[in-house]
Order: structure tokens, then sequence, then C-alpha cells
């Protein structure tokens, strides 16, 4: 159990129950168990900082990390081939 209070460090979800496959919500607690997903989430606190917003992330660049990602494909297919042939 826990408190949210001033000078405390919190990490909380938001959720917008508003979506097609949860409503109608009659009972909060079993909309979080049975019916939401990752695509209701819209805003997320971690020790208090905002790190996405609105359904975006606020902390991470995320065409920089695809792009860094992609470019690593020839590494990652070359390494998956030696490992095949060995």
């Amino acid at each position: 159990t826990g408190s949210l209070e001033v000078g405390k460090r919190a990490d909380i979800i938001l959720m917008d129950p508003r979506q097609a496959h949860a409503v109608p919500v009659f009972n909060p607690l079993n909309y979080l168990a049975y019916s939401a997903s990752h695509q209701d989430v819209c805003d997320v606190y971690v020790a208090g900082r905002q790190v996405v917003k609105d359904r975006v992330l606020t902390t991470v660049d995320l065409a920089s990390v695809t792009s860094d990602v992609n470019a690593l494909i020839p590494t990652i297919e070359a390494t998956l081939t030696q490992a095949k042939t060995s």
C-alpha cells in the first residue's frame, strides 16, 4: 500500500476506458483486470516524471531508436547466418 502525497515519488498510469472494447465500464477494477490493454494507456508518470503524454513517449526519440535498430540489421543477419553454419 502507499499514498500519493506532495514530495513522494509515484509511478502512475492513466488509462482511457472510453475505447470501444471497454465500454460500458460497470466496474473500473474489472475493466483494468479483464478489458484494459496497452492501447488504453494515455499518460505515464515514473517517480513523478511524465514519460508518456497523450500516448506519445516523451523521454525517447522513437524515430532515432528505430533508425539505429534498422542499421543493425546486417550485423544481426550475419550473426544469425554464422550461428546456423556453426
